[in-house]
């Protein structure tokens, strides 16, 4: 960061975070600014990322995608970058501004954090909250259009960078289900267990068809099946399969003697 941007000041850090059919694809947005220069400026949530000279000049300005993640998720991950932005800038004192209000409220004392997702990310936002005075302050959604902004378009960006043509495109299209990173590895992973789960699923429904071993033909699966007499009252025994072409019969009876032994020279059971 410049040389200018480090002398000690209180700064104010808009935060926001976001994902697309939470969990999903998410990213963070972070801005930060000298608060002196928001008391004697227009106010920043008055102004979109893209109209942002009509506003204050944040001193930084953030928008990344941060891979597959909830919407509280991604409203800490961005909490941490903002402090840690602040930190790295000098500041005497942080304000961090944010529209969630669970956010505001968890780090403030006044709800607890239940979500076990939540609490690692929490505790470290507590560590960095205590190294600089600290205080966090809810704004509506409209008073954080900046942040919300660098959200929308980090995720824009990403998704413009996926579709299918793009030298970007990596792998399968999984619809935000991994990281970059890994949706190479796990889209090859996925294809291989679905692929496996049909063939375990259309051999349990029969769809995977025996052919008769003297034309070839299919064999259908008889409703009968072989009994053994000692353990008719159990009802075990072994399906029988019969060919739609030439009436063949195959299967095996319980001393693993083949039906088409005892059945060979015989006119086929119509």
């Amino acid at each position: 960061m410049p040389a200018s941007h480090q002398a000690a000041r209180p700064l104010v850090v808009y935060i926001d975070g976001g994902s697309r059919n939470n969990p999903g694809p998410a990213a963070i947005g972070v801005a930060v600014f000298d608060r002196e220069e928001l008391r004697r400026a227009p106010r920043p949530e008055a102004s979109a990322p893209s109209a942002a000279e009509e506003g204050p000049k944040p001193m930084r300005e953030i928008g990344l995608f941060i891979g597959r993640a909830t919407n509280n998720v991604a409203e800490y991950r961005a909490l941490l970058r903002g402090l840690e932005e602040a930190i790295a800038a000098g500041a005497t004192e942080i304000e961090i501004r944010s529209d969630s209000e669970l956010l505001v409220r968890q780090m403030s004392g006044e709800y607890r954090v239940k979500n076990d997702g939540l609490r690692p990310l929490h505790e470290r936002a507590l560590v960095l909250s205590r190294t600089v005075p600290t205080r966090f302050v809810h704004v509506p959604r409209e008073m954080n259009r900046l942040a919300d902004g660098l959200v929308n378009r980090a995720l824009d960006e990403w998704e413009k960078g996926r579709r299918p043509g793009n030298a970007k495109d990596t792998g399968l299209m999984l619809g935000g289900l991994f990281p970059p990173f890994v949706q190479g590895p796990f889209a090859a992973l996925l294809v291989l267990g679905v692929a496996g789960v049909i063939v375990i699923i259309a051999g349990l429904a029969g769809f995977i068809t025996r052919r008769c071993p003297r034309c070839g033909g299919r064999m259908r699966r008889l409703d009968r099946a072989i009994v053994d007499p000692r353990d008719r009252q159990s009802g075990r025994g072994r399906w029988v399969y019969r060919c739609q072409r030439c009436g063949h019969e195959a299967g095996r009876d319980f001393a693993g003697r083949s039906l088409e032994d005892q059945t060979d020279g015989r006119a086929p059971r119509r």
